[in-house]
């Protein structure tokens, strides 16, 4: 099913409210080599649920409590002990994509958590 060694599982989390023009993207860039995507609805009007849906995602609905505790109940969701959260703008490129599955095939030594760096590109820019 996917590329990651038995014993290492991924869940992967989106929180997302009206997020259609983007949540594609990033779910895209995940559900080939991730065991589980869920997104965290809180209560889009647009295409979102529809789209996440469409992309074999699970949608739970989750009023907004705050960007914490939405992040939170997210990863209570989850049903594997390693979790990548996204935000629904947030895309993970081929080249991280290829160093996390190897480091999950290979991981000599244990850790309890990684650190992503983000590079922010807005609206209008390329890079």
């Amino acid at each position: 099913m996917n590329k990651l060694a038995q014993k290492t599982k991924i869940s992967c989390f989106i929180i997302a409210r009206d997020e259609e023009e983007r949540i594609g993207r990033t779910i895209e860039s995940v559900i080939k080599w991730v065991d589980e995507v869920i997104v965290i609805d809180s209560g889009s009007t647009d295409r979102t649920v529809e789209i996440a849906k469409a992309l074999s995602c699970l949608v739970i609905h989750n009023d907004w409590s705050g960007y914490g505790p939405q992040k939170r109940f997210g990863e209570e969701q989850c049903a594997h002990d390693w979790v990548l959260n996204l935000d629904a703008d947030e895309v993970i490129s081929p080249a991280l994509q290829k160093e996390i599955i190897e480091e999950f095939q290979n991981r000599n030594n244990q850790v309890d958590s990684y650190r992503l760096h983000v590079i922010d590109i807005l609206p209008g820019r390329q890079k």
